[in-house]
Parts: structure tokens; C-alpha cells; sequence
């Protein structure tokens, strides 16, 4: 089942890539093992959507978030954990680079602060909901950064979206979708900011 999948995701890469091309898209690869997820949609979007992805195992795929459309890939076999004991990242550094500050475990009524990527815990939640609640808290300065949720609105898996502003409650995009992932296993180190 591991090949099947690695033969849809080589097959599906072939694609994406093409598509990438067309958008102005880089893709960070990291050794062979790694191939970046990479968002696919017109020259003005593709500069806010570019997402590239450092697996560091053997796992070998493609993801394209189709900005226009907002439908993200779903990665399966994303290993969650620390990347010691081979947990995966997923490298966003290509869309805004900022200063790596990663809050988890996180509920509607945190304490957001100072970060600019934000991971719930287990309890669904819509990402406008989420969004919202960081906005509305006036310690929280950063602009561009990303959310991490257990998404009601993708039958709760666990969804990356991109913010153009967290402050000021600005537009999502979701990028990727980590299909199987518990999402309170998720560790600072599988975000590459």
C-alpha cells in the first residue's frame, strides 16, 4: 500500500510541478527522500501560497493547495512527533519568512501572544472561528502566520491554513490537509517557520 501510494504521489508530483511552473513556484528539495509541497494557482496568489514540505523520512509526495480554489492536497504518512525520533516537517519558510515562535496545544480562549503559528488542540473547530478568537486577542502583534486546526469545515481533519494578517483577523488559505495525524502530537519542530 506504501508503493501504491508513493506511485500515486510520483504521478501526482509530475503534475504538480508542471503547475508550479506556471506559477512561478520553487520547490525546496532537501535529499531524495524530500519533495516540497507546493502551492499551484496564479502569479499573484502563488507569492502568498508557496509551501514547500522537508519530509525526513522515505516518504516521497506532492501537494498542491489550489489557492483559487482553496482545496488543499491531503498528505497521508506525515509522521507527526519530534524529528529526532523521524517525525516530519512541513517547511512554510517560502510563503513568509518569520521568526519560528510556535504555540500548541492551544483552545478558543489561549492566551495567543507573541507567535506567529498557532496549533489547537483536539477539539474541532472552523478556522474562522479560530481565527477570530487570535485576532481578538490584543497580544497577539503578528501579521502573516499560520493555523493549525482540527477543521469542522474538512470533516475535522487536521488543516495548515495560512493568514495573511492574525492580528486583524485577515484571509485564510488552506494549504495541506494531514490525513491520520492526532493533532496533539504535533511539535514545534514539524513547522519549519
Amino acid at each position: 500500500a506504501a508503493d501504491a501510494a508513493a506511485l500515486t504521489a510520483a504521478n501526482t508530483a509530475t503534475t504538480s510541478l508542471a503547475m508550479a511552473t506556471a506559477a512561478q513556484a520553487t520547490a525546496d528539495l532537501t535529499d531524495a527522500a524530500a519533495l516540497g509541497l507546493v502551492s499551484a494557482a496564479d502569479a499573484a496568489a502563488a507569492a502568498a501560497a508557496l509551501a514547500t514540505a522537508n519530509l525526513t523520512d522515505a516518504v516521497a509526495l506532492t501537494a498542491s493547495s489550489r489557492v483559487t480554489a482553496n482545496s488543499p492536497d491531503t498528505v497521508t504518512g506525515f509522521d507527526a512527533g519530534p524529528r529526532a525520533s523521524g517525525g516530519d516537517a512541513i517547511d512554510l519558510s517560502a510563503i513568509a519568512n518569520l521568526t519560528d515562535s510556535v504555540a500548541t496545544g492551544l483552545t478558543l480562549t489561549s492566551n495567543f501572544g507573541a507567535n506567529n503559528v498557532f496549533i489547537f488542540d483536539s477539539t474541532a473547530v472552523s478556522v474562522d472561528t479560530a481565527a477570530a478568537a487570535i485576532a481578538a486577542d490584543g497580544r497577539v502583534s503578528a501579521t502573516e502566520g499560520y493555523i493549525v486546526i482540527r477543521d469542522t469545515g474538512n470533516a475535522n481533519a487536521v488543516t495548515v491554513y495560512h493568514s495573511s494578517n492574525l492580528s486583524a483577523d485577515g484571509a485564510e488559505t488552506a494549504l495541506v490537509m494531514l490525513s491520520g495525524v492526532n493533532i496533539t502530537n504535533l511539535v514545534a519542530a514539524n513547522f519549519l517557520v
